[in-house]
């Protein structure tokens, strides 16, 4: 029936949104004539002949290889990162694709042919524009939740945007056949995955406004650990100051701000991928080269000593605290070295993986991967055990500082020149 091929290709944005190629293949395979003596007639697809080409035996091997590329990248969190800036569009793009294979162009004559005489545009392309509006919906807050939980886990330590993503893999593959076969079903679960989201969008909008205070200038809203208002420039101390310790990180109610703490501050700030004025939330890269784009403020390369060093300074001061905890559980063979792996990336590498590219942060990790591989067996080595675990921390520390300096240096050489964070 047209009617239901319409829920099934609106039902599609749903694994649309996780993959853009593989529900293609899928949607390319049940609609090729010479597949169909081989499949159930409760999934096959009659597509339209302007479409054919899109079914042909070279069509299927390009998609197919785009589909393997596509499924490996994600796996990467550099690459993964690359293709959030085009992915919405490529899967938007591909879901008109899809709904002009699934929505028989019957439809148009069966369902509204009121609207064509009356000069308005046809269901098919309503429904193919309602496909594209969810598909690119969808995928805009995929990319939002992944990005959020990459600023948590910029390593993805616990693997969990590898274990989201073979989940996605699995439901990119098998959602197209359930889409077509039960497009009541389907329409069903597409809501689900849109409540989801809407649910996700406000829980972030929550998530950010729920601490804000009143600026006593202008009444914006502004984060309690801004030390400038965004829309007023209006000075404020800190009702929230951030730290480097590893617990209580946070101290409210704060009456009197010194300067030390104040940079320590700036600094922490800075660490979580905020604005060391307003905190606001900001692109690393965008930042050193043109300031905040909230608050329009900017490190000041006219201010002494350098910035970095004092940054690094609380990096590795974080590293002494972790250094004789770690040494000691590194007497527990293997284990205690994996516990210290994932505590070194976390408190110590994270806040200076902020500053590189993605070239950097991809060879970077497989070289440091490469040296825990091989500091893997003295590891398991009783008392020998015990240097390993400074030696992997002291690496980690020297080989990622020194490459985060050098980005800064190219993308704002001037910094390196600067002293504090201090307002322009």
């Amino acid at each position: 029936m047209p009617f239901l091929a319409t829920l099934s290709a609106i039902s599609s944005s749903a694994p649309l949104a996780s993959r853009a190629f593989m529900p293609l293949l899928i949607v390319c395979i049940l609609a090729n004539p010479s597949c169909h003596e081989y499949l159930p007639e409760m999934i096959q697809i009659n597509p339209p002949e302007n479409m054919l080409w899109l079914v042909s035996t070279q069509a299927l091997v390009i998609i197919g290889i785009l589909s393997l590329l596509e499924i490996c990248a994600d796996k990467n969190n550099e690459l993964k990162e690359l293709m959030d800036g085009v992915q919405t569009w490529v899967k938007t793009i591909i879901a008109i694709l899809v709904g002009m294979m699934i929505i028989p162009e019957v439809t148009e004559e069966l369902v509204a042919p009121e609207l064509d005489r009356a000069g308005f545009i046809s269901w098919k392309t309503s429904a193919i524009f309602v496909t594209a509006l969810l598909t690119f919906f969808l995928s805009s807050m995929r990319v939002r939740f992944f990005r959020f939980w990459g600023e948590m886990d910029d390593d993805d330590i616990f693997h969990i945007r590898r274990i989201v993503s073979y989940f996605e893999d699995l439901w990119a593959f098998l959602a197209i056949p359930v889409v077509i076969a039960m497009p009541i079903l389907a329409i069903i679960i597409s809501a689900i995955f849109l409540a989801i989201a809407l649910l996700y969008q406000r829980l972030l909008h929550y998530l950010d406004d729920r601490e804000r205070i009143t600026c006593g200038s202008c009444q914006t809203e502004i984060k309690p650990s801004a030390s400038v208002c965004h829309q007023c420039d209006a000075d404020h101390i800190p009702q929230k100051l951030l730290n480097w310790k590893i617990f209580r990180s946070k101290q409210d109610n704060v009456e009197a701000l010194s300067p030390e703490l104040e940079e320590k501050h700036q600094l922490r700030l800075l660490s979580s991928r905020c604005c060391p004025n307003c905190a606001e939330r900001i692109e690393i890269d965008k930042y050193l080269k043109e300031g905040c784009m909230k608050c329009c403020q900017k490190l000041d390369p006219e201010f002494n000593p350098d910035w970095f060093n004092k940054y690094k300074s609380e990096v590795i001061a974080r590293a002494w605290k972790f250094i004789i905890p770690c040494t000691i559980l590194s007497l527990i063979p293997v284990l205690g070295f994996a516990v210290s792996i994932v505590v070194i990336k976390l408190y110590i590498v994270a806040p200076l993986r902020i500053f590189l590219g993605m070239r950097m942060k991809f060879t970077l990790r497989w070289g440091m991967r490469l040296l825990t591989l091989l500091l893997l067996i003295p590891a398991c080595i009783p008392v020998v055990s015990l240097l390993v675990v400074p030696i992997l921390l002291a690496v980690h520390i020297l080989v990622y500082s020194r490459y985060a300096e050098k980005r800064i240096g190219k993308l704002a050489p001037e910094l390196l020149r600067s002293t504090a964070i201090e307002i322009t």
